[in-house]
This record gives structure tokens, sequence and C-alpha cells, in this order.
């Protein structure tokens, strides 16, 4: 009966890793995301492994076996979400860093203008 908590408990431990690494400060954006996307993969592709042992191995209720191949798939994509995440706030740091260059920069071609005008 317990031995379905195994792959259960395997899929809830990388869901933790990939908060825990979601959320390293020390770690470049890039990475992060990287990351992300990687054990979202893994995660996507280990249906199959989770599948082919719950059927073996196990005698569990359908209803069970569909809980945690759904879970698994589910940890999948959120793991995409949050890597989807990380990647739009690092454009919008750049996006706004960029602004605020090209305005210094357009004051001071002003202010250059103005300058030269008297």
């Amino acid at each position: 009966m317990g031995i379905y908590l195994i792959p259960l408990c395997v899929i809830v431990a990388i869901l933790v890793i990939a908060f825990l690494f979601a959320s390293l400060q020390q770690v470049k954006h890039k990475t992060r995301y990287i990351v992300l996307y990687v054990i979202a993969i893994i995660m996507l592709f280990a249906v199959i492994p989770i599948n082919e042992y719950l059927t073996k191995f196990t005698q569990i209720s359908s209803e069970e076996y569909l809980l945690i191949l759904i879970f698994d798939i589910a940890v999948g994509y959120f793991c995409m979400y949050i890597a989807g995440l990380l990647k739009f706030n690092l454009l919008k740091q750049k996006k706004s860093s960029i602004r605020k260059c090209l305005d210094r920069k357009a004051t001071k071609k002003c202010r250059c203008s103005i300058k030269a005008s008297k």
C-alpha cells in the first residue's frame, strides 16, 4: 500500500527543490530559469517511468494512479510557469534600465542644445 507513496514523495521533493532554487538570489537569473526548464522537462518525461513503476509494483486504484500522474504533470508545468515568470521579470528589469539610460541621454542632449543656443 505504501509503495505508491515513493513516486509521490519524489515529486514533492522535486517541487520543493525547484522552489528553493527559484528563490536563490546568489544564482544568475538565466541559470535559474534554465534549470527550472530542465526540471520541468524531466518531470514531464518522468511520467513514463512512474507509469511503469505504478503498474508493475503497486496495486492501487485507478483514481490514485491518475492523481499521481496528474500531479507529476502539474509540477512540470508549474516549473515551466515559474521559469517563464523569472524570464519575464528579467526582461522587464532590462527594459526599465534601458529606458532610464535613454531618458538620461535625452536630457543630456537637451541640456547641450540649450547651452549651444545661448
